[in-house]
């Protein structure tokens, strides 16, 4: 089942937001006037608020039934907001769901906030102990997100912002999170071909990589991905929204020797298992 990228609170925060700022402009201009509302940008804020309550892609036919505007009007609206990324069109139901472009406009609200400020000493810590960048992501049908950092002060920064993407297979992140998939074939096939590698990394060497993340329930990507960068991740799921994420550490390969490599990466297994327990996540069966 396709996971929601934006929830209902953010739809209402983004409401209050708007309500906000209408009643500061009425309040500090009184005598000038409001303009006129746009239908299209009201029915569009419409379509995005009802697809947000969905768990599963929606029709145009019951999409316009539902939030009152016309299949015609509906269905432009629909084509594009999928231009812009905002919904995702599922080619195999006809359904519409919200994109992960939805997450530029509404970034605070796309993760759990108690999550996150549980996460965020976790990543503190990891970026200390082991001279890292230590992040957070969220994991999506082809795409992951970042959307916590920890750093140290130890080792210049590595400049990756909260908001950047990168395809699902990358990195280390990669291998742990396709290790649920590591019986398909072609689902491998797929994630491994949408990742640039720099045509040194074979597919059958990222299969064995995936193979090797499901036994240990964590993964390691050294040179593969970003050359003199090592990464290693684990990967958890929400019990009760069914949104996945994943903890990976960054770190320049010189600080680190292989040997220490599966040591840090049981560490940060461990540090992922006690965020789980303290958010009442659970760690997804591989």
């Amino acid at each position: 089942m396709p996971t929601p990228i934006l929830n209902k609170s953010t739809i209402q925060y983004i409401e209050y937001r708007r309500k906000l700022i209408l009643n500061a402009v009425s309040t500090y201009l009184p005598g000038l006037p409001m303009p006129p509302r746009v239908n299209a940008v009201s029915n569009a804020y419409s379509i995005l608020r009802y697809l947000a309550d969905q768990s599963i892609p929606k029709g145009v036919t019951e999409i316009a039934r539902e939030t009152n505007i016309s299949a015609s009007s509906s269905y432009n609206i629909l084509k594009t907001l999928v231009e812009l990324n905002l919904v995702a069109f599922q080619k195999d139901t006809k359904g519409y769901e919200l994109g992960i472009g939805i997450f530029e406009l509404a970034r605070n609200g796309m993760t759990n906030r108690a999550l996150l400020a549980l996460a965020q000493p976790v990543l503190a810590k990891l970026a200390e102990q082991h001279s890292c960048q230590a992040s957070l992501w969220e994991l999506f049908d082809n795409s992951r997100v970042l959307v916590a950092i920890g750093q140290t002060s130890a080792i210049a920064r590595l400049n990756v912002d909260i908001g950047t993407t990168f395809p699902i297979g990358a990195g280390s992140a990669g291998r742990i999170v396709m290790a649920e998939h590591m019986h398909n074939h072609a689902r491998l096939k797929e994630a491994f071909d949408a990742v640039d590698w720099g045509g040194e990394f074979t597919f059958e060497e990222y299969v064995a990589d995936v193979k090797k993340a499901a036994k240990n329930g964590f993964s390691i990507d050294r040179d593969k991905f970003f050359r003199g960068i090592t990464t290693i991740s684990t990967a958890f799921a929400d019990q009760t929204t069914g949104r996945r994420y994943c903890l990976t550490i960054v770190f320049l390969s010189a600080l680190h020797d292989r040997k220490s490599l599966a040591s840090i990466g049981k560490k940060l297994k461990e540090a992922t298992q006690g965020l789980v327990k303290a958010t009442s996540h659970t760690l997804p069966q591989t």
